[in-house]
């Protein structure tokens, strides 16, 4: 998840490289909601406490939703396809606030302000945009603040974060009385609160997402470090459980909890796994997607499984086939500085998806949120964006501009929300 005003590639960002020592308490800043996230990119507006709240009921109404999404879904080739056999997609947003995490995994807010909570915009608000989808970033950390211990047989006992899986029910479940889909995320940005750096114009406040007790060396790590220790499924001294058994014993948990409820549909495995280098001894994606996968599946047979690529990296990465699944997405996150840059990479994303015979989502772009603090066409760039995915059945969520660190950088006024929300509804 990027939340850039500033790139120089679509869908590249640089990954932060800051340690620091963990002590005490750890910090980032909080944000709101939907339509209110926190910026998240090493290039992005700074990442100030959120403030302030938008006025969702001023927004304008849909002149019509957008088709409900249904469970099960399956896929066919490109496609996919809802229960009574009819072509859907998913058409929604991100909504923001279960992805903050500190080191407590609490929703006391520490230093920074970084705190989960639970989002501000309903789900009758989200109904009345038009929206069918919500992709909801989740923190690990927040799921599971404490380190798992080995029990005498041999097993894991996990210590999960009840008051924050309490939020998440209520809310899905609100989703699921407007007939919203729900998209599960696992999410991190610059990884966890064990490092900081992000914005040094704000206190050095630190990432957030990943369960700062993965890393008790990190204060001589960088965050490269210990996402190569991750991808190559390395756990550090100390820490009881490899990172890929710890991740796959969180998606068992929720895949339990949410399976029942229609309204969970998919689980997208990992936000943007991608930030490491090729060079990385022991990289293994091709291990963890199946790992995980396979996880979900196990427990929630129904459910959709999304993977995200960067189809320019995929060979270096050794991605060179699908998971070997059913009923699995390709997921791309588009930051572009143009249409033009936009529908490059997108057609180098769609062009695999073809191959692996995968539907696509496109999980996260801002409406090309930089052209429009450079006074460019962006609500041009963004209709014909959303028209080129509806000719290939492409499904979207936006991960929109409207923080107040955001509004700092221009993007806010440059980008009105209304505007931005009008635009996304002619691409239903």
């Amino acid at each position: 998840m990027e939340r850039p005003n500033r790139r120089a590639k679509s869908g590249v960002r640089a990954s932060g490289r800051s340690p620091r020592p963990r002590a005490g308490l750890l910090a980032v800043a909080s944000a709101l909601l939907l339509l209110a996230a926190a910026c998240k990119s090493s290039s992005g507006p700074p990442q100030g406490t959120s403030s302030g709240r938008v006025d969702f009921g001023s927004l304008p109404a849909a002149p019509s939703r957008a088709p409900a999404v249904a469970s099960p879904l399956r896929t066919e080739g490109t496609k996919m396809m809802g229960p009574d056999g009819e072509e859907v997609r998913f058409l929604g947003v991100n909504v923001q606030g279960f992805q903050f995490s500190n080191d407590q995994g609490s929703s006391q807010p520490d230093q920074c302000g970084r705190t989960w909570h639970e989002p501000t915009i309903t789900a009758e608000q989200l109904a009345r945009l038009g929206f069918n989808t919500v992709r909801l970033p989740i923190a690990w950390a927040n799921l599971e603040p404490q380190p798992p211990e080995k029990g005498s047989d041999g097993s894991f006992v996990h210590h999960w974060g009840e008051d924050f899986l309490k939020a998440i029910d209520d809310y899905v479940a609100s989703l699921q009385k407007q007939h919203i889909a729900t998209i599960l995320d696992i999410a991190q940005f610059q990884w966890s609160s064990a490092f900081r750096g992000v914005n040094p114009q704000n206190r050095n406040c630190e990432g957030f997402g990943m369960p700062a007790w993965l890393n008790p060396n990190a204060g001589q790590e960088t965050i490269a470090d210990v996402m190569c220790e991750f991808m190559s499924n390395k756990a550090e001294p100390g820490v009881p459980q490899s990172p890929w058994e710890g991740l796959s014993d969180v998606w068992k948990m929720l895949g339990q909890r949410y399976r029942d409820q229609p309204g969970v549909v998919a689980a997208d495995t990992l936000n943007e796994p991608f930030f490491v280098q090729p060079t990385c001894p022991g990289l293994d994606f091709a291990g963890l997607f199946k790992t995980v996968g396979q996880a979900i599946r196990d427990v929630a047979p129904n459910w959709l499984l999304i993977f995200e690529y960067r189809p320019d990296k995929n060979q270096a990465f050794g991605l060179n086939s699908p998971p070997p699944f059913d009923n699995e997405m390709y997921e791309i996150h588009v930051y572009s500085p143009s249409w033009d840059d936009a529908q490059s990479f997108m057609s180098s994303g769609w062009d695999q998806a073809q191959q692996w015979k995968m539907p696509m989502l496109v999980g996260e772009f801002d409406g090309f949120a930089n052209a429009s603090i450079q006074g460019e066409d962006w609500r041009g760039m963004t209709k014909d964006m959303l028209d080129w995915m509806k000719e290939r059945g492409i499904s979207w969520t936006l991960f929109p501009a409207g923080n107040k660190a955001q509004a700092a950088a221009g993007i806010g006024r440059a980008q009105p929300l209304d505007q931005l929300i009008q635009t996304l509804q002619q691409g239903f």
